[in-house]
């Protein structure tokens, strides 16, 4: 199926095009994030929200290429990811501090 045939089904609902299209896209969206985190486990559950923010983000959608426009999303959520683990250790090394 035609990727762009296949996105106007699954922004019309349709579960099994959604399917296809998270099969489709799930290795590149791994390698995508996995590139960023380094870390497999951290990489296979920014994966799946992911797939959950493309659903949301769907009906803006623009046909501007599904690939990057994906990718974007990928990045970005492996980017906001390493920022929060990073103010987490700071959050701790300050604890620390403050108690020693």
């Amino acid at each position: 199926m035609q990727e762009d045939a296949l996105i106007k089904k699954v922004q019309q609902g349709n579960q099994q095009a959604l399917r296809i299209l998270i099969e489709r896209y799930k290795h590149h969206v791994f390698k995508v994030i996995y590139h960023v985190v380094r870390n497999p486990k951290d990489a296979e559950d920014l994966a799946q929200e992911t797939f959950i923010k493309m659903v949301d983000a769907l009906p803006s959608y623009q046909n501007q290429g599904f690939t990057t426009w994906l990718s974007r999303i990928a990045v970005h959520k492996a980017i906001d990811f390493n920022r929060k683990k990073q103010r987490q250790k700071e959050d701790l090394t300050f604890l620390i501090k403050i108690i020693n």
